[in-house]
């Protein structure tokens, strides 16, 4: 999780990084045959595991960025605003992922939250 005594500097410049880890993680889908692979779905199922801790970083980064939002310059609040854009458009290809690894029948151990 994104700590409290992280500055704005280390905020504006960690967050997009781990938005791009991500994104890298949600390109890990199975295709075709892959979906009756056991390994594959063994693999994609850590990956969703992977995915909700990384979203949590983001979702706390971002909630310190709020706080912080008024005290920015200009161009940094420039900046936390692309990543809480990005933020949105993640979330809802978080939760289209998520919902595949509840239709592959993953879902039996990990506790998917509800994304809006």
């Amino acid at each position: 999780m994104v700590e409290q005594v992280m500055n704005v500097d280390e905020l504006l410049e960690q967050l997009p990084a781990v938005q791009e880890l991500l994104y890298r993680l949600l390109a890990c889908q199975p295709e075709g045959a892959a979906y009756n692979n056991q390994l594959i779905l063994q693999a994609f199922a850590l990956v969703l595991k992977e995915s909700l801790k990384i979203y949590c970083v983001i979702n706390d980064g971002i909630t310190r960025l709020v706080e912080l939002f008024f005290d920015l310059g200009k161009d940094d609040a420039m900046v936390a605003i692309d990543i809480y854009k990005r933020s949105e458009k993640q979330t809802e290809q978080l939760a289209e992922f998520y919902n595949l690894g509840k239709h592959l029948r993953l879902s039996m151990n990990i506790q998917f939250p509800i994304l809006c």
